[in-house]
């Protein structure tokens, strides 16, 4: 049958602030859908419409979907896989991995995957994700917070 992982990571991230890949770069979504069991319906920010992801690319290498969330300093070392905001003003991560530490004040060194090259640069935790798929939950301690009671605008008729 369906892969329950993705059913359960569904209730959970429903309403959820995740980042998704859309052109080699991750923008801000949130979490809609999820179709026939095995494809997330997600809706970038500015889009009317819902965008799918098949199951096995949220899953991939890297994924497609990632939590929209500052993660935790100790999850960050060298060689951890993230995606980096280039610029403060923007919303726009790109994936790289942590290739230095600096811990005052405390920053991230981050090399960006080609395409295109960029030099690494340093970033502050409140600009870096982790770049790993946003299940199963992190076994890291903080529970994950209830989904709010509705999904926004367009389902009253639950």
């Amino acid at each position: 049958g369906d892969p329950p992982e993705l059913e359960a990571a569904f209730r959970r991230l429903r309403c959820q602030r995740v980042l998704a890949r859309r052109d080699g770069v991750f923008r801000p979504a949130v979490v809609k859908q999820l179709r026939r069991g095995h494809e997330l319906g997600v809706q970038f920010h500015g889009d009317r419409g819902v965008t799918f992801f098949e199951g096995g690319f949220l899953l991939g290498d890297p994924p497609a979907v990632v939590l929209d969330a500052t993660p935790p300093a100790g999850a960050l070392g060298v060689g951890t896989a993230v995606c980096a905001r280039l610029d403060p003003a923007e919303t726009l991560y790109r994936p790289g991995t942590v290739v230095e530490v600096s811990a005052k004040p405390p920053s991230y060194r981050v090399r960006f995957a080609p395409p295109p090259p960029a030099p690494p640069v340093w970033v502050p935790r409140s600009g870096l994700r982790l770049l790993r798929p946003p299940w199963p939950p992190q076994s890291g301690g903080e529970p994950t917070p209830p989904p709010p009671p509705s999904c926004g605008e367009d389902e009253e008729d639950e």
